[in-house]
């Protein structure tokens, strides 16, 4: 019995060791990352393949009560506004513009579940939200309406390397579905892979529509602003 007793004891010592020892992502410090320049270099762009081996540029700005990511791409940018609440982030609105054409200009209601922290290996969260706004087509920019769902999973921690050097992040998997309700019914796939470090800095992002890859950034260089 004394021999069973201290067995037990020793497994519950190893095992709360190895939950003590796993690694946690906290919210990171956003204001922070607004003091830094974060260079990326395109290395796939289906729709816009001029943009491949070009470079991206990844400002962080503070609006107000909200953040803005600004990616600023050959021939466009993507913007996504930010705002952090309760310890998570929410998505409020994407604008994505390619040389000169809207391709993407959403509202979400509720606001778009992002982040969801802290992170650790094997999170998993769901993400829900109607969206309007406009979108690009090839009758032109028209308005559109609809909802998107799905969910997102942390599904390794791993150091990566890139043309930057080498970070430590974790690889959060997205996969949405957009239903476009009008004008027209449509249907859209939406996977993303993303490293994040600790401190929110995006390693690497792929993304892909309907299965097909579309686009890869990987970060170059980190500067001060």
């Amino acid at each position: 019995m004394r021999s069973l007793f201290v067995f037990l004891v020793l497994a519950i010592v190893v095992a709360t060791a190895g939950v003590a020892s796993a690694e946690v992502y906290k919210l990171p410090n956003f204001d922070k990352l607004t003091e830094y320049v974060f260079v990326y270099n395109m290395t796939y762009s289906k729709k816009f393949p001029e943009r491949t081996e070009s470079d991206a540029i990844l400002f962080w700005n503070k609006t107000g009560h909200a953040y803005e990511f600004n990616l600023t791409k050959l021939g466009g940018y993507e913007k996504h506004t930010i705002k952090v609440k309760r310890g998570d982030t929410y998505i409020l609105e994407i604008h994505e513009v390619g040389f000169s054409k809207t391709l993407m200009n959403f509202t979400f209601q509720p606001h778009l579940l992002y982040i969801d922290y802290p992170l650790w290996v094997g999170k998993t969260w769901a993400r829900f939200a109607t969206f309007e706004g406009s979108a690009w087509t090839p009758m032109g920019e028209i308005a559109v309406k609809g909802v998107t769902f799905g969910y997102a999973k942390v599904v390794d921690e791993e150091t990566i390397s890139v043309e930057a050097g080498s970070f430590k992040a974790m690889k959060i998997k997205t996969v949405m579905e957009s239903i476009f309700t009008s004008p027209f019914p449509m249907k859209i796939k939406t996977t993303q892979i993303l490293w994040l470090t600790k401190d929110g800095v995006i390693v690497k992002r792929v993304i892909y529509k309907d299965n097909e890859l579309s686009e890869v950034i990987e970060l170059k260089k980190i500067e001060s602003r």
